[in-house]
């Protein structure tokens, strides 16, 4: 699929990929005192520990966690090399962590802590497959329709495979919808924001 795009190569989403993970995995090396300060918490959020909202997704339980997850984020890096400032990826992560852990808090309320990137990564993926779609990459959108298929099949069935063991903690898959969800968000504000752009530039004398 990488290989239908001819003539794009942007570095910011390979920098964004690569300094990504060196972070998860240099908060992972501070060791489970650390973790528990930065992850998701329902207590501590009702303590107005807000910063928990974005780091909660920085940290994991295990380094198999990490592993899988950092894997993830250099692989959106390489296979989405979309023209954007890094200051873009930088917003898209802030928006999806921040929309996700609002909906964990508003509609998973037996849910007491969560940490891991997998639902930011799932929304990333959503942004991803949509841009290189529009590219004319019709394999994209066979792939997005079969991520939501999975989605919809996490929703009804649960996991696909049951990670508990080699991540440490059960699989959230509620997370992963709700990344999603937030990207659809953004592609729509996105959208309308370029819609509007458009228009006044067309509309100027």
């Amino acid at each position: 699929m990488r290989e239908m795009i001819t003539g794009v190569v942007d570095a910011s989403a390979a920098r964004f990929a690569l300094i990504g993970s060196l972070l998860i995995v240099l908060l992972q090396a501070g060791g489970p005192e650390w973790i528990e300060t930065l992850r998701w918490d329902r207590g501590a959020l009702a303590e107005f520990e807000w910063w928990r909202l974005w780091s909660g997704h920085l940290v994991h339980a295990s380094w198999a966690h990490v592993g899988l997850n950092v894997f993830g984020l250099l692989l959106i890096g390489w296979l989405f090399p979309e023209p954007v400032p890094l200051r873009t990826h930088i917003a898209r992560f802030a928006w999806l962590a921040l929309a996700c852990s609002l909906l964990l808090y508003l509609l998973r309320p037996q849910l007491g802590w969560y940490v891991g990137l997998s639902g930011v990564l799932h929304g990333s993926f959503v942004i991803g497959l949509w841009w290189l779609w529009r590219q004319g990459d019709g394999l994209a959108l066979l792939l997005l329709a079969g991520l939501v298929a999975k989605l919809a099949w996490e929703h009804v069935h649960g996991p696909l495979t049951s990670d508990e063991e080699l991540v440490g903690v059960p699989v959230e898959t509620a997370a992963h919808s709700f990344g999603a969800l937030a990207a659809v968000v953004w592609l729509l504000v996105a959208g309308g924001l370029a819609f509007a752009r458009r228009r006044r530039h067309n509309g100027a004398p």
